[in-house]
């Protein structure tokens, strides 16, 4: 429902926070905050003309609005590898730019700030949330008490199982986070490093028609070019290298380490492995555990092993005339079924392995060989592929992927299409709660029970209070937003 047919109904009067914009015919809506970084504020916003939900950032710091200042970083990085980074066959998967505006600073109860302006800009909305937030629940599970205040947070029962991680899930995130990571380090002039990359900056989207979502990399604010990484040097006594703060350059006899160091990335890619490979084979008698092993034959042997194993696998009569048969419930059928994903485990161990050895090749060819790029994710990325095919095939015949896409995919695609505008009510708990903080609060002196940071202007030399629903945006809403009052149905309670 429009808010413009809310005055047809039998209404009270309520309040939406509405974005001043210089993008001619675009209007949005708050929606709700999507956390903030070092650089900048995210939030969930509805255009009002198209329904469409976007993702807005606001740069925490105000720009002087008559100076001619270059776009920020984050921008002109995804400008150059749009335009100038690409490679045949690699289909990059990072946050898509939609648009961007200063736009000058404007809020009903506060004096104009003159010549001051909001850095505004507008991405894909990525429904899935984040790869952080699809693995924390699993790696609270392993603690029963923060996991059962986890479910509590979240109106689910105390200690509720969780689906299990489809291997097919797992291949898929390492392939297409490393596709993209092939593009920028080899599909341009020169390597881009994304320097922040974390799980909270990997971004799931659902679609209806894929079992399995997208894998997106966002938040380039600290991307840096080959470059920029050497030029940008500053005195410390012990350089970092790789994923680090903006600023940090590498050491003078070594390049930028890649993306997927040991202890960043690689160490949540091998979290997900020893999940998965534990789920696929509970009830087994095989042990998929890491075992200690001779020393590790190179990356291109392992793959090429690896890669022989599955075609074995997959052209096998035995096992296709097994896993076809009439009766899946049969003993043997769950044999067959339990020794497939037995082996599927085993060669995402081999995987995550062979990640591994190129990461020390990496490390090596940083200081040996800096004027190189880093060593290419292809054959990763091919091992990816085909164990992606192979599993996903396996795993859409057990209720492994039923369950995991059951929880996970209805509430994604929800996000982007069932939810509303937040609406703010002078009754409901947000003004409540805004209330009750004033309570508590000592009185400012000036007999009113309101704290400073919340008066507004002066009114004949008295102080007068802020207005509750200005209250909650300053303190809930980034950007250039005002208050609007709205007319909503009586008996309708806000999603």
């Amino acid at each position: 429902m429009s808010f413009t047919q809310y005055d047809k109904l039998a209404s009270k009067m309520a309040y939406v926070y509405r974005f001043d914009s210089t993008i001619p015919h675009l209007q949005c809506y708050f929606v709700r905050s999507l956390g903030y970084g070092v650089q900048s504020y995210a939030q969930l916003v509805m255009d009002r003309e198209t329904g469409l939900k976007v993702v807005q950032k606001v740069d925490k710091r105000l720009h002087p609005s008559n100076l001619q200042e270059e776009e920020p970083a984050e921008i002109s990085i995804l400008r150059r590898l749009t335009t100038s980074h690409g490679l045949a066959g690699y289909q990059p998967r990072w946050i898509t730019l939609l648009n961007y505006e200063k736009v000058p600073l404007y809020q009903e109860t506060k004096p104009s700030c003159g010549n001051l302006s909001h850095q505004v800009s507008y991405w894909k909305f990525c429904n899935g949330g984040t790869l952080h937030g699809l693995l924390r629940p699993y790696i609270m599970q392993q603690e029963p008490l923060l996991y059962g205040e986890l479910c509590r947070q979240n109106g689910q029962p105390s200690l509720s199982v969780l689906p299990k991680l489809p291997i097919s899930l797992v291949a898929r995130a390492i392939r297409h986070i490393c596709e993209t990571l092939e593009v920028m380090y080899q599909g341009g002039s020169e390597p881009v490093y994304h320097c922040d990359l974390h799980t909270n900056n990997i971004f799931l989207h659902w679609t209806k028609e894929d079992p399995l979502p997208q894998f997106y990399i966002g938040d380039f604010g600290m991307a840096k070019t080959a470059t920029q990484s050497l030029l940008n040097r500053r005195p410390l006594n012990h350089q970092l290298e790789g994923t680090a703060l903006p600023g940090v350059a590498p050491d003078e006899c070594r390049r930028r380490r890649w993306d997927l160091i040991t202890h960043h990335l690689t160490s949540n890619f091998m979290l997900m492995v020893g999940i998965a490979a534990k789920d696929a084979t509970s009830g087994t008698t095989d042990s998929l555990r890491p075992q200690p092993q001779a020393p590790r034959r190179s990356s291109n042997t392992a793959g090429r092993d690896l890669v022989k194993q599955i075609a074995r696998d997959k052209n096998e009569p035995a096992w296709r005339h097994r896993h076809n048969e009439a009766n899946t419930n049969s003993p043997r059928s769950r044999q067959d079924n339990n020794y497939r994903a037995a082996h599927l485990a085993h060669h995402l161990n081999i995987l995550f392995q062979n990640l591994e050895t190129l990461n020390e090749q990496d490390q090596l060819t940083a200081v040996l060989h800096p004027h190189l790029r880093p060593p290419s994710l292809a054959h990763i990325i091919e091992l990816a592929r085909q164990l992606e095919n192979e599993s996903l095939q396996h795993e859409l015949n057990t209720t492994i992927i039923k369950d995991f896409v059951g929880r996970k995919k209805g509430k994604a695609l929800f996000q982007e299409f069932g939810t509303k505008p937040f609406v703010f009510r002078p009754d409901g708990p947000e003004a409540k709660e805004i209330l009750k903080k004033a309570l508590r609060r000592p009185p400012p002196g000036d007999g009113y029970g309101l704290p400073i940071r919340y008066l507004g202007g002066r009114v004949g030399g008295l102080v007068e209070p802020e207005r509750l629903e200005e209250v909650w945006g300053r303190g809930n809403v980034a950007g250039p937003w005002r208050v609007v009052e709205v007319n909503v149905p009586c008996d309708k309670k806000r999603e």
